[in-house]
């Protein structure tokens, strides 16, 4: 995650900012030239400083991408168990869905049903909910469907992940908060890449506040998800 928090926070603003800089630099006239000598310098020198930012842009993007998918593999490790261990945690689970289901299909909610679970409860709650949540929401039908979604499950799931966290062993553990740390932070990351992006190649077009609220807007709603 450290170089996913860097891109972030540090290097990407580093970029807009060098970026700007030399924009600023580029703008500024020539005494020796004259107005249209200056005019056609100041273009060529603009399109050079824009070429060699999305390249470094590109190569940020590509450094994330890469960071992303390490993260991501690492939180969808799994610790290895025998086949007898196997079938008695698979026992266990099944055992505490029938426990725990009939609670959800009287609209319990999954926050206040993983306040205070044990791991074979959540472990349950984590293989089902899915299946479960999607099939409480009927699919509407003909033109009611236009534009229809499956129910967002994400934010149960991390829910359960987030209470899994500490009673699960060091090792488990940290893959887990990996997942929860790249959920939190993906979105936003996202969103100020592509900002920039547009921001060098369609300069002037105005986007900037309105991307900088659509960071904003995912930021909060990941911290929402993860409170």
């Amino acid at each position: 995650m450290k170089t996913l928090k860097a891109i972030r926070t540090e290097r990407l603003g580093e970029l807009r900012r060098e970026y700007e800089t030399r924009l600023r630099e580029a703008d500024e006239p020539d005494p020796r030239f004259t107005a249209e000598a200056n005019r056609t310098r100041r273009e060529a020198a603009r399109r050079e400083v824009q070429q060699e930012a999305l390249e470094a842009l590109a190569a940020l993007e590509e450094e994330a991408e890469a960071a992303i998918t390490r993260v991501r593999s690492i939180s969808q490790q799994q610790s290895p168990l025998s086949a007898s261990d196997a079938l008695l945690a698979e026992t266990r689970q099944a055992r505490a869905w029938d426990r725990v289901r009939p609670m959800l299909e009287a609209n319990r909610s999954v926050q206040d049903l993983v306040r205070g679970a044990d791991l074979d409860t959540l472990q349950a709650l984590r293989a089902e909910l899915p299946a479960f949540l999607s099939a409480r929401v009927q699919k509407p039908q003909g033109l009611d469907a236009l534009g229809w979604t499956e129910p967002d499950t994400d934010r149960a799931l991390r829910l359960v992940d987030q209470a899994m966290v500490p009673l699960l062993p060091s090792g488990p553990a940290s893959w887990k908060q990996a997942g929860l740390d790249l959920a939190a932070m993906e979105p936003g990351l996202r969103l100020s890449l592509q900002g920039f992006r547009e921001e060098v190649t369609t300069p002037g077009s105005g986007r900037g506040l309105e991307n900088a609220i659509a960071v904003r807007l995912a930021d909060q709603e990941a911290g929402e998800a993860a409170a």
